[in-house]
């Protein structure tokens, strides 16, 4: 969908693990892929913050799933076939997958585990009644625009990534634009890397984290 977000953090705070079930591994992911109150900058001049208890209503639809790079054609668990389980506490969203035995599921899980594949990502939609827009002076005396997330009216997936946030310059600036779409003007900056820093594509990504894996053996 057209205003469909996704962020991005760093699949080390996930618990990746096998459990026996009978004479079959269960694989398991399990950590937090939203976190609340933790201020991260978006772009140059642009943060946000997750206000606590922000995905209850959305959680409550049960309608989220694990997707491989975020393919809904790669399914890797989900709520309707009772594989994955998310619930809020005071750190933020903790879930719980238990990855399907496809192709795509068990080599995604692999590439997470041998570290190729770093990141974690999930989709999501804001209303623009559910977001809080404010200004403030970082420590450089530089002018931010902080944006709270109150409420998310959907979380769509969990969706372990091989690629990382901004690979073109065009994904990049379609982000930031839905990002900033309900940002007041204020005096921020409205910077970002050029197109001679966004160049790799995610195949290219991939190969070279496979590539520097190997060479570490």
């Amino acid at each position: 969908m057209q205003d469909t977000e996704r962020r991005y953090r760093d699949i080390g705070n996930m618990e990746i693990r096998a459990e026996k079930n009978g004479d079959k591994d269960k694989l398991v992911i399990e950590g937090y892929p939203i976190v609340y109150g933790q201020r991260t900058v978006l772009f140059p001049g642009v943060a946000e913050i997750i206000e606590p208890g922000a995905a209850t209503e959305a959680l409550e639809k049960q309608n989220t799933n694990v997707y491989w790079n975020h393919n809904t054609a790669k399914p890797m668990a989900g709520f309707k076939n009772e594989t994955l389980e998310a619930q809020e506490d005071e750190n933020g969203v903790w879930m719980r997958a238990e990855v399907q035995g496809t192709v795509w599921g068990r080599e995604g899980y692999e590439a997470i585990q041998s570290k190729i594949v770093d990141q974690m990502s999930f989709a999501f939609r804001v209303d623009r009644e559910d977001e809080e827009w404010t200004t403030e002076t970082d420590e450089e005396g530089k002018t931010v625009d902080l944006r709270t997330i109150k409420k998310f009216e959907d979380i769509f997936d969990f969706s372990p990534v091989s690629e990382p946030a901004y690979t073109t310059t065009e994904v990049y600036a379609r982000s930031k634009e839905m990002i900033c779409r309900n940002k007041p003007e204020s005096g921020a900056p409205d910077e970002g890397p050029s197109a001679e820093e966004i160049t790799q594509t995610p195949t290219e990504i991939l190969r070279e984290k496979i590539r520097l894996k190997e060479a570490q053996r």
